[in-house]
């Protein structure tokens, strides 16, 4: 059980990480998007 454990963390930690990466660049493009749009419409 403790093996499995370990090895569950081993796959969940990259999976977890890629996917907070991915939130945060989506963020980062959208606010970059959102702000150009404004300099677009002023």
């Amino acid at each position: 059980a403790f093996r499995l454990a370990i090895a569950r963390k081993i796959v969940l930690a990259p999976l977890a990480l890629s996917f907070y990466y991915w939130t945060t660049s989506e963020l980062v493009i959208t606010e970059h998007s959102l702000a150009l749009r404004r300099g677009n419409v002023s």
